[in-house]
């Protein structure tokens, strides 16, 4: 892709800025072990990125024995219950990129969580009440991979789809990126699948302990590459 000047950078929320995409398979388990389904019969990492109305329907279609089930506001309500004991644990340095960029440019958020989960984000992390705009999945109608949501993050923040510079975990989520004409940087921290997160972004950190916070560097942007054996 050729990169256009960055005006705005986005970021997905679960797994990019938190350490959160852990709970989900551990809810999925737990939601499926509480009416007695079997063992997740795909790669949980499957679910990152999507809504929960989204990853319900794709647990729904692979164990039929919960046709009866609403296993989207299941797994909602499963995972805000372990956030409610655990508190939220931030990707190294996200918080100071955030800060960082926030002094140079729109930032916006595009999640397919709820606004709830956003609202606690901003309780826990207060740094973060700074973002510009914020699409949650309660937003949408169609769920990452489809680009509507970082679509219409663009359209809310004035900014053309090319001059956004996005940073996502989940394979769903880049490709959503992708696919509004979007510039991406894949965060590998917790990726269930680097190599195609890696294939499907322009850049690609571990983490945001390393990343250049200079302001001046913006729209450079300079992206040190993850560590190979990370």
């Amino acid at each position: 892709m050729t990169s256009a000047r960055i005006e705005a950078v986005l970021f997905d929320m679960d797994g990019t800025l938190i350490h959160t995409e852990h709970h989900t398979d551990h809810v999925v388990s737990r939601v499926l072990a509480s009416h007695r389904a079997g063992p997740l019969r795909f790669d949980a990492g499957e679910l990152h990125g999507l809504t929960w109305g989204a990853a319900g329907r794709r647990v729904q279609a692979s164990h039929p024995e919960l046709q009866a089930v609403d296993v989207g506001v299941a797994l909602r309500e499963a995972f805000a219950e372990v956030l409610d004991q655990e508190g939220l644990c931030l990707i190294p340095g996200s918080n100071r990129f955030f800060s960082a960029l926030k002094n140079a440019l729109p930032v916006g958020l595009y999640t397919s969580n709820v606004r709830a989960e956003v609202d606690r984000l901003q309780r826990e992390y207060p740094e973060f009440c700074a973002l510009q705009a914020v699409v949650t999945g309660e937003d949408v109608v169609h769920s990452k991979p489809h680009p509507e949501g970082y679509l219409l993050l663009a359209k809310q923040l004035r900014i053309n789809p090319d001059r956004c510079l996005v940073f996502e975990d989940s394979i769903a989520g880049l490709q959503a990126a992708r696919a509004a004409g979007m510039q991406t940087v894949a965060v590998l921290h917790g990726s269930a699948d680097r190599e195609t997160a890696v294939a499907l972004s322009d850049h690609a950190i571990d983490d945001y302990t390393r990343v250049d916070t200079d302001p001046s560097s913006i729209p450079g942007l300079p992206i040190i590459p993850p560590s190979v054996d990370a």
